[in-house]
C-alpha cells in the first residue's frame, strides 16, 4: 500500500469514529411502469432503488473507434434482481458514421449497484474523410433507458454521450504554450485494507476508469519536473475487502467488504519525477458534484467511507498512485509522456493500464 492510501486507510478508521452511518439522501422522481410482485404481495414502487444516470463526454480517436465508457448506478443495493434496457439514439450524431448503434439490458444481482456500458465511436479517419472540410466541434448521441424491472427511473431517463470532434484540428486544443495528451488510466480488480482476497467475498471484476485530457509545460530543466493537470472524468466501480471488529463475538474480528460506486469529474495532476523517472498521479474534487454510494456488509465503515469518496478512498486506485508501468527503462529515460500503452499486473491479478492515446500539441 502506498503513503496516499495508507492516509486513506487512517481516515477511513477516524470517519467511522466521527460519522457512523451514511443515509442516502437521493430522491425517487418517477416510478417504473411495471408492478413488482413479491411473497408477501405487491411491493411498493417507492421503496425500490433508483437508476441513476449521469451525462458523459467522449473525445473521438484518430481512427478505429474509441470506446465511451458509461456506468448506471443503483442508489442502493436491491434484494431482487434489476434489470433495465437501453438502447442509443441519433442525436447530431450518426449511427455508422459518427458511432456504432448499440443496444442491450443491464442486469444488477443482489448488491451489485454499478454496471457499464461501451459505445463505440468511430475516429477521426473514418467519419471525417475530407481533410479540408470545415471542423465540427461537437456532436451528441443520446442512450434511452425504458422497461425497468425491480427499480425506479428518475426523471432524466437517457443519457447524452457529447462527442469531441476533430480534436487534432480543434483550435481550443490545438493552441497553447503547454503540451497536451488525450490520457486514460483503466483499473482492472479489487483492493484492500490488508486481508487478502481469499479473506472476503469480494468481486475480482471491479474497475476504475479515469479519461481526459491532461496539459502540462514540458520546457523545463532536465531536473526539474513536470507536471501535467487536467479536469478528468472518473468512473468507480470497486469492492473494498477490510475487517470489522465486535467484541461481542469470539473471534472479534471478521472479514467484511465495501462496494463503492462513483461518477464525476476530479482535478488531476500527473508528476513525472525526472531524476527518479517514475510518475505520481493524484486528484481532488468537488464531492458535492460526484455522485457516490458505498454499500456493504463492514457496517460501521460504510459511512466513513461514503464520506471518502472519492480523494481518500482507496477504492478510487488511482489517487497518490505510483505508476510503476511508466517506470523509466534504461536508454528510455521518462521525462515526458509519449504515446502507448503502458500496463501492469500485480501479485493478486489486479491489472493497471495507462493508454496515452495520443499527443494534441
Amino acid at each position: 500500500m502506498n503513503k496516499y492510501q495508507m492516509h486513506a486507510a487512517v481516515s477511513i478508521a477516524l470517519l467511522i469514529l466521527l460519522t457512523g452511518f451514511n443515509k442516502s439522501t437521493h430522491h425517487q422522481t418517477s416510478i417504473s411502469k411495471k408492478s413488482v410482485n413479491t411473497n408477501s404481495g405487491v411491493t411498493s414502487l417507492m421503496a425500490l432503488p433508483e437508476i441513476i444516470l449521469s451525462d458523459v463526454t467522449v473525445i473521438q480517436g484518430d481512427k478505429g473507434q474509441t470506446p465511451a465508457e458509461i456506468m448506471v448506478c443503483l442508489s442502493r443495493a436491491s434484494s431482487e434482481p434489476v434489470t433495465v434496457e437501453y438502447s442509443t439514439k441519433n442525436g447530431t450524431a450518426v449511427a455508422g458514421t459518427d458511432y456504432v448503434e448499440t443496444s442491450g439490458s443491464i442486469k444488477f444481482e443482489p448488491g451489485e449497484i454499478a454496471k457499464w456500458i461501451t459505445v463505440q465511436i468511430i475516429g477521426e479517419v473514418a467519419a471525417d474523410p475530407d481533410e479540408n472540410a470545415p471542423a465540427v466541434d461537437e456532436e451528441d448521441i443520446h442512450v434511452l433507458f425504458k422497461n425497468v424491472i425491480n427499480a425506479i427511473i428518475q426523471k432524466k431517463t437517457e443519457i447524452i454521450i457529447t462527442i469531441i470532434k476533430n480534436i487534432s484540428r480543434n483550435p481550443k486544443f490545438i493552441k497553447g504554450v503547454t503540451s497536451a495528451y488525450q490520457v486514460s488510466f483503466d483499473y482492472h480488480g479489487y483492493t484492500t485494507l490488508g486481508p487478502t482476497l481469499a479473506d472476503c467475498h469480494v468481486r475480482r471484476d471491479g474497475r476504475v476508469y479515469l479519461s481526459g485530457v491532461l496539459e502540462g509545460l514540458e520546457n523545463v530543466s532536465d531536473t526539474d519536473d513536470v507536471f501535467y493537470t487536467g479536469n478528468l472524468w472518473l468512473n468507480i466501480n470497486m469492492d473494498i475487502c477490510s475487517i470489522e471488529r465486535d467484541d461481542n463475538k469470539d473471534p472479534p474480528d471478521r472479514f467484511c467488504y465495501m462496494s463503492v460506486a462513483g461518477i464525476g469529474y476530479v482535478s488531476t495532476e500527473l508528476q513525472v519525477d525526472v531524476v527518479d523517472g517514475y510518475a505520481y498521479i493524484k486528484f481532488d474534487c468537488d464531492t458535492t458534484k460526484f455522485y457516490r454510494n458505498v454499500v456493504g456488509d463492514c457496517y460501521s465503515q460504510l459511512g466513513g467511507e461514503y464520506q471518502n469518496v472519492p480523494d481518500n478512498s482507496i477504492a478510487s486506485i488511482f489517487n497518490g498512485l505510483k505508476l510503476e508501468m511508466l517506470v523509466s527503462k534504461p536508454g528510455f529515460p521518462l521525462k515526458t509522456l509519449r504515446k502507448g500503452v503502458y500496463s501492469s499486473t500485480d501479485s493478486e491479478g489486479n491489472v493497471t493500464t495507462v493508454t496515452v492515446a495520443r499527443k494534441i500539441r
